[in-house]
């Protein structure tokens, strides 16, 4: 009988360990959802700002820079970093 403890007692923490593993993952997927949901979110702000202008910009408008853009971080010619007034975010490589 004590055999049989012990095996219920190895069984239930491997369930235990794979349970704990998959909701970790799960947790963590979900909480990239939501990351890409706000993204998407912050998107279509950064999009209807856009549409506000009316007209294709086809040269640089320094009041709609101004309106949008919060700051611009430069790394490298090849990695630059621009961060909008709303909290979108876009990186060039």
């Amino acid at each position: 009988m004590a055999l049989e403890q012990n095996e219920y007692e190895r069984r239930y923490a491997d369930l235990t360990e794979r349970y704990n593993t998959i909701k970790a993952d799960y947790d963590k997927i979900s909480e990239q959802i939501e990351s890409k949901k706000a993204q998407r979110e912050l998107f279509k702000g950064f999009i209807r700002a856009l549409e506000k202008q009316g007209a294709l910009v086809e040269e640089f408008d320094e009041g709609l820079w101004s309106s949008l853009v919060q700051e611009v971080v430069v790394k490298s010619k090849d990695d630059i970093l621009f961060i909008f007034k709303n909290g979108f975010k876009i990186k060039t490589r």
